[in-house]
């Protein structure tokens, strides 16, 4: 019986119609990957698993800004991936990595305040639609 050890293809975190994915591609090619396995941002579950079970060990994301959100949004548990998972940026943060991730949660933080305003202004349309039902009930 002979044990096949199989080469864990790195993973490239990218939209299929990002300005990016072409300068990843080249990237890849430079290096001589010839594949790779693509993610899309916002479905990066399957990435998360796979890097936590030991089966990706290399990710290549277009920028900072792209794992900032995954972790944010709870994408990815980047806590539990393993240390030596080599993670590389198509655009390395530079010296401005501070002002990256400040203008990265900011970005984040806008988008969920307007998904909690919705949010609460249709449950404050729904009581007040069951609070009228509730007095026309006990009014009879």
């Amino acid at each position: 019986m002979t044990q096949q050890t199989q080469t864990a293809l790195p993973a490239v975190v990218c939209r299929p119609d990002d300005a990016h994915k072409a300068a990843l591609e080249s990237h890849l090619a430079q290096r001589g990957i010839e594949t790779a396995k693509w993610f899309t941002p916002g479905a990066l579950h399957d990435l998360d698993r796979a890097v936590r079970q030991g089966r990706i060990r290399h990710v290549i994301f277009a920028g900072l800004p792209d794992l900032l959100q995954a972790i944010w949004e709870e994408e990815i548990v980047f806590e539990e991936w393993p240390a030596d998972t080599h993670i590389e940026f198509l655009d390395p943060p530079g010296g401005d990595t501070v002002r990256t991730i400040a203008a990265s949660w900011a970005t984040w933080r806008q988008q969920h305040r307007r998904s909690q305003a919705w949010s609460g202004l249709l449950l404050s349309v729904l009581v007040l639609i069951l609070s009228f039902a509730l007095c026309v009930y006990l009014a009879r």
